[in-house]
């Protein structure tokens, strides 16, 4: 009973620290979308390039507070992170009708797509857990084992140890919990990426790499 009941452990627990290992990983590729796309951004002419950049930064910002948040302050974040969603894509409608079907246009399609696909990706890793089912399979089987060890070990020291034992595997058993959760626990994945990111974002505000670029002559009048 105690092999059975460290294999279920073991195996919840591979399953919960690998969709904790892929939400800390979207959040890496998250910050580099939103990071060439704030390159891409840059070729673009004014009022577009500055439009685009304060769009991006204000993103990124709150991706960085969402990332962090306690479950009762995330809904006005998520409505704030949509809302700046529809316009970093309506900026991108805007400047592609300037520069038309360039390599420009492509690539910053591509980017912002890009983007927001990983906002999709991001609310699809948090939504998924281990299913509720497991965990009570797994208390039960806790449960029945400390009973059983307990009935068999009838001396005080041997009821000791396996109470010490059910301690033990109730710990394990609530630090699965803790990280198959992704916005309630204390163990969440890092915002390293992101919050890089907002200082790069910070010291390159649109126009840091004009300084070898041509200035654009004025249409005629």
């Amino acid at each position: 009973m105690i092999g059975l009941v460290a294999l279920l452990l073991g195996f919840t627990f591979a399953l919960a620290v690998g969709r904790f290992e892929t939400r800390r990983a979207l959040v890496l590729q998250e910050a580099n979308a939103i990071g060439t796309s704030y390159l891409r951004v840059q070729g673009l002419p004014e009022p577009h390039r500055t439009r685009m950049s304060q769009i991006l930064v204000n993103y990124t910002n709150n991706r960085v507070e969402l990332g962090t948040a306690s479950p009762d302050k995330m809904a006005p974040l998520i409505v704030a992170s949509d809302r700046l969603l529809v316009e970093l894509w309506a900026g991108t409608l805007a400047a592609t009708d300037t520069i038309g079907n360039s390599a420009l246009a492509s690539s910053l399609h591509s980017t912002v797509n890009e983007v927001i696909d990983m906002d999709s990706s991001r609310k699809a890793a948090r939504k998924v857990r281990v299913p509720g089912e497991v965990f009570l399979a797994l208390w039960l089987y806790i449960a029945v084992t400390a009973g059983m060890l307990g009935y068999a070990r009838s001396e005080t020291q041997g009821r000791m140890l396996a109470g010490i034992l059910f301690l033990l595997f109730t710990m394990s058993y609530m630090l699965i919990i803790d990280i198959d959760r992704p916005a309630g626990g204390n163990i969440v994945e890092s915002q390293g990426p992101m919050i890089e990111l907002r200082e790069t974002l910070k010291q390159q505000p649109p126009g840091t790499f004009d300084i070898w670029r041509k200035p654009v002559a004025a249409p005629a009048p």
